[in-house]
């Protein structure tokens, strides 16, 4: 026969184990949910990284293409600036070339009449030394 010491033992032994039991599953069931939510946690952190990613590699895509832009434009700005340069170059060339050419012709007109005229000279001077002869 049970007694009641032993009775009241037995009751807190179950009381104890439903307890354990209880905790347990409690416990289980609260790292169940702190795997949840740290799972979510985790993909949604996932999923931010990689719209960041996506925005930083799309801001680099950008930064590049406006620094190209602007490399194509500072070079068509100096090719203009030096095509300018050259056409003015040319000009000056052009006008140097003109003037050399005038004062050629000037120089060959001056040179032929100064050639004429020693010919004629020399012409004259034979004629003389012939007639004198």
């Amino acid at each position: 026969m049970a007694t009641a010491a032993s009775n009241s033992a037995r009751r807190a032994r179950n009381e104890a184990q439903e307890m354990t039991d209880s905790s347990w599953g409690y416990g289980i069931d609260m790292t169940r949910g702190a795997t949840d939510v740290l799972g979510r946690s985790l993909q949604a952190s996932m999923e931010t990284m990689t719209t960041m990613m996506d925005l930083a590699a799309q801001l680099q895509r950008e930064m590049f293409d406006s620094a190209m832009t602007g490399v194509k434009q500072s070079m068509e700005m100096w090719a203009d600036m030096l095509q300018g340069t050259a056409e003015r170059g040319s000009a000056r060339f052009k006008d140097a070339v003109d003037t050399m050419a005038d004062k050629v012709k000037d120089s060959t007109g001056e040179i032929a009449s100064l050639a004429g005229e020693t010919a004629n000279e020399t012409r004259q001077t034979a004629r003389s030394a012939n007639r004198s002869s």
